[in-house]
């Protein structure tokens, strides 16, 4: 069954992908999931996000977005303030520690990608990123 096989498949490759970023962010005590969380901050500027947005965002889905932020709190990456008139809601803001260890991780990170993508020409890139959208569509 072609399906079953191209599923697999899409598995196996984002999983090796996966790995492999992973092991790239290590010496940075980062995770692909800190990472994600981060440039999604960075992307959103001085007005930050709530966790709701940020989870939104996500490459894959945090199960305790809560936890995950506290845990990047403590290391400096982010701060975070509860609203003004609703106590439950939290503004997540990218801090100016996580600012420059993204601007030392973003390098490697596009080198890492270059390099692991490089077997593809720009056309088959392309397509590739058009049938993914497909698929995401649906």
């Amino acid at each position: 069954m072609l399906e079953r096989e191209a599923f697999v498949r899409l598995q196996r490759t984002a999983g090796l992908l996966m790995d492999e970023l992973a092991t790239e962010l290590k010496p940075f005590g980062l995770t692909a999931t800190h990472f994600n969380v981060l440039r999604i901050l960075r992307g959103a500027r001085e007005g930050g996000l709530n966790l709701g947005e940020i989870a939104a965002r996500m490459i894959r889905r945090e199960p305790d977005m809560t936890r995950l932020i506290e845990r990047m709190a403590k290391r400096g990456w982010v701060t975070r303030e509860r609203g003004e008139n609703d106590r439950r809601q939290v503004r997540v803001r990218i801090s100016g520690a996580g600012e420059t260890l993204l601007g030392q991780v973003d390098p490697v990170v596009a080198r890492f990608e270059k390099q692991r993508l490089k077997c593809l020409p720009a056309a088959d890139l392309a397509e590739l990123i058009r049938m993914l959208d497909t698929l995401r569509e649906r």
